[in-house]
């Protein structure tokens, strides 16, 4: 019997970026640009830049209160845009 070596266009994709070390850059862009959509229009207007490095987002805001309410709800964040991503990518925030 003959071993199959089926796999699919999304696995060898994903093999491909970490093999170059690219899938967290991906990553970070999946992420801005679902970024609205997730947290929502006031917030995302009022974001001013998002990065993730090593497990943590960082996230810069225009608004003082809104900072704030973000750190507050930081654990809601983390569980939110895991669920999207389907695994743990993000483990802390830095809001600033």
């Amino acid at each position: 019997m003959r071993k199959s070596n089926d796999q699919s266009v999304k696995d060898v994709i994903e093999e491909i970026f970490s093999s170059y070390k690219l899938d967290g850059r991906l990553t970070e862009i999946r992420l801005r640009n679902s970024w609205e959509a997730l947290m929502g229009k006031a917030i995302a207007n009022r974001t001013h830049s998002i990065s993730l490095k090593d497990g943590i987002l960082f996230i810069k805001v225009t608004s003082a209160p809104l900072s704030e309410e973000l750190h507050y709800a930081g654990e809601k964040i983390i569980k939110i845009l895991n669920k999207e991503f389907g695994k743990d990518i993000i483990k802390d925030i830095r809001i600033s």
